[in-house]
């Protein structure tokens, strides 16, 4: 009996930078600590979105805090009613 080699699978790939810009994009939506986690998301996100999915929903989300940021400080300064 012939027994086959299969070489192992490759794992899937995922940077440092990824998780980080993941990490920033969630704490941009729940934290909103003045733009930083949000700009923070969208900038390591932006360099690595092409490789990972954690990268382009950090982008995504870092897009979403900023967004929530400038609306919450405009309602502050009531230019929003």
């Amino acid at each position: 009996m012939s027994y086959q080699y299969y070489p192992p699978s490759a794992r899937p790939v995922s940077s440092g930078a990824a998780i980080a810009a993941l990490v920033f994009g969630i704490i941009s939506i729940f934290a909103n600590l003045f733009f930083v986690p949000g700009i923070i998301a969208i900038v390591l996100g932006r360099r690595e979105r092409a490789i990972s999915g954690a990268a382009n929903a950090g982008y995504i989300l870092g897009i979403i805090g900023t967004i929530l940021t400038i609306l919450l400080i405009a309602l502050y300064l009531g230019y929003i009613r």
